[in-house]
């Protein structure tokens, strides 16, 4: 690994990258600066780099010198962290690489970004980075780009190596603890087991492709939810599960930490936002070629053969496919779980896999049902619809917010706006700006600045979230 941060930015955005390199700077980080430098010396600063911190603001996304930058990290296995500045259209490279935001580039959330960079400096890190550059080989393939074919499986083995190298190295067998010395001890009751111990699929033979997944390693409350959902995808075995609620509330994140503990259980894991709407033979292609291990890349075009394909897999081997933020190829409005047009193949996918016998489980996101889930009878198809969450759930996720109020103050709070986890950090920053953290003072206020907060952030409850545990 590198020694320096390498900041791929516009030249209209040098303060803000001046900024930004002080600040990280003093965080312990090396930063490279490209400014006075020649051009030949860009390619060696970043394939010598360990990761780019990409400022995606107009500037720099209109310019080409910026995207060859962001190819040639690629190529080299080095991570993009993607900051978004205003309002921008992100190719989607950046869009899989979980980008952090900030509507104004002197209110960028510095500790979160400065995690990112930690997080991505670790073993663990940097096993996301190459499960990145694998998920992208595997999308060029799988759009049926067949002059460059080989190119693409001799990349996808060389990823996969590398890989398979990290993983046996975070794979440490741990010692047999020592025989104590017997002590006098106060019986305890034995812990309830909820459900059945899982039966893991050993490191070596399993296979997980986490796309766009938020970063999960910070979770906080839903643990009824999480013991429901545990109960289904091992004792139960179901092949359908959806999580259902409003913006906000967490669908995203809870689906990604189950997948995530349970990841084990199952020898393929593939992650896939629809957040964009992919056309349908796009996505059977992904899962596919990575289902196969690249084996199978020549595919019809007629979805319907794509979908036996891949049902054929679900059957061999134990699969999780998670469909995250279902509700984007749905109508909505006065049509809701009705499919946009084009999209109706989707609803045959989900038929599918729930009345065809497999051992695998199809996980989704949506804000509302998909037309004809309710065909089935429960056995095989499960339904959490998620509310909000307790007062207590809601005083841990904002335990870092500097907040202050009684009891009493933080349920109405949490009240006020249902336990929409979302809804309360986007008020909570409101609230330390404004009130200097006082929710008493806050509430004082009445329904009319309650009105003025949702009106101004109610448009972001809706979107998805990534920063914390208890949103999305």
């Amino acid at each position: 690994m590198g020694d320096h941060l390498y900041i791929s930015a516009a030249d209209a955005d040098a303060p803000l990258v001046a900024q930004l390199r002080q600040q990280i700077q003093q965080a312990g980080f090396v930063v490279w600066d490209s400014r006075g430098s020649s051009s030949g010396q860009v390619p060696q600063a970043i394939q010598a780099c360990w990761a780019l911190l990409v400022i995606a603001s107009p500037h720099s996304i209109a310019a080409t010198e910026r995207h060859s930058e962001w190819t040639l990290a690629l190529r080299s296995d080095k991570p993009l962290v993607p900051l978004v500045i205003g309002a921008v259209m992100l190719p989607p490279l950046l869009l899989r690489r979980r980008p952090l935001t900030a509507s104004d580039p002197n209110r960028i959330d510095m500790p979160a970004l400065l995690q990112r960079l930690t997080w991505l400096r670790s073993p663990r890190g940097e096993m996301q980075a190459l499960r990145d550059r694998l998920g992208d080989l595997e999308r060029s393939l799988a759009r049926g780009q067949t002059n460059k074919a080989d190119v693409f499986r001799a990349e996808i083995d060389r990823v996969q190596r590398q890989i398979g190298m990290r993983e046996q190295g975070l794979a440490v067998p741990v010692p047999p603890p020592a025989t104590p010395a017997p002590v006098p001890v106060t019986p305890t009751p034995a812990p309830i087991e909820l459900v059945p111990p899982p039966v893991a699929q050993p490191a070596a033979q399993r296979h997980e492709d986490w796309g766009e997944a938020p970063d999960v390693q910070t979770f906080y409350g839903r643990q009824d939810e999480l013991a429901t959902l545990a109960q289904w995808i091992t004792a139960d075995r179901c092949r359908l599960v959806s999580l259902l609620g409003i913006g906000g509330m967490g669908k995203t994140t809870l689906a990604t930490k189950i997948a995530r503990t349970h990841a084990a259980d199952f020898a393929y894991v593939v992650w896939r936002s629809l957040r964009n709407a992919p056309p349908l033979n796009d996505l059977l292609g992904q899962c596919i070629v990575f289902l196969s291990n690249q084996r199978e890349t020549d595919l019809p075009d007629e979805s319907g053969q794509r979908m036996s394909i891949l049902l054929r897999y679900l059957q061999q081997q134990r699969c999780l496919l998670i469909l995250d933020n279902a509700e984007t190829i749905l109508r909505g409005g006065d049509q809701a779980g009705r499919y946009r047009e084009g999209y109706e193949g989707y609803g045959d996918l989900i038929r599918r896999v729930g009345e065809q016998a497999h051992q695998s489980l199809l996980l989704l996101t949506s804000r509302e049902v998909p037309d004809g889930y309710e065909r089935f009878d429960g056995v095989v198809a499960r339904t959490l619809p998620l509310t909000g969450v307790s007062r207590s759930e809601g005083q841990v996720i904002l335990h870092d917010k500097a907040l202050s109020g009684s009891e009493a103050e933080w349920g109405d709070l949490i009240n006020r706006y249902s336990g929409n986890p979302l809804a309360l950090k986007l008020t909570s920053e409101f609230i330390r700006e404004a009130y200097g953290g006082a929710i008493g003072d806050f509430l004082k206020e009445g329904e009319a600045i309650l009105g003025e907060v949702r009106s101004h952030r109610g448009g972001h409850w809706l979107r998805p979230s990534s920063t914390y545990g208890g949103a999305r």
